[in-house]
């Protein structure tokens, strides 16, 4: 009976696991649709975060995969192919917030380790001018591993931009 109710309490505590979600919006309105730019250069910053540089490799790559996706841009491309093309947009990704639960505290006690999150300000800058055209910001919160709130936040901000074309 012991060994059951010893379960439950476990079971309860680390029900929260599977939970996350996120906010996006935007921090500056676009001054131009970004269907004029047909290419993009994915830069990530872990900002004042030293501790999110391995978050920060995964939101490039999810973030790119969603790009994607969504179809935002035709081409994501790299900065020395950015200085040859025409329309192209530097997509400058900054770790704004970080709070990260080890895995040790969530086994230890569970969901009221709390929520890792982070957020992450997505800088849209056109490379012929280095005028900013807008910038949205993004986060993910889990209750889970940090991987799924940079895949949150990731996610938001593709879908974001694709509705700015």
């Amino acid at each position: 009976m012991k060994i059951t109710a010893i379960f439950l309490v476990v079971i309860s505590m680390l029900s929260g696991c599977a939970t996350g979600g996120g906010n996006v919006f935007l921090k500056k309105d676009f001054s131009t649709p970004l269907g004029k730019y047909t290419a993009a250069v994915v830069k990530v910053d872990a900002g004042n975060y030293p501790a999110s540089i391995a978050e920060t490799e995964n939101f490039r790559v999810y973030f790119t995969s969603m790009l994607g996706k969504y179809n935002v841009f035709n081409d994501i491309v790299s900065e020395e192919d950015a200085k040859t093309m025409k329309s192209v947009v530097r997509l400058k990704c900054v770790v704004a917030e970080y709070n990260k639960i080890d895995d040790i505290q969530r086994f230890v006690i569970g969901s009221m380790a709390g929520k890792s999150s982070i957020k992450i300000d997505v800088e849209v800058v056109d490379m012929k001018t280095k005028e900013t055209i807008g910038i949205v910001e993004a986060s993910g919160i889990t209750a889970g591993p940090m991987k799924r709130a940079v895949e949150k936040a990731a996610e938001l901000a593709a879908q974001e931009l694709s509705g700015l074309k």
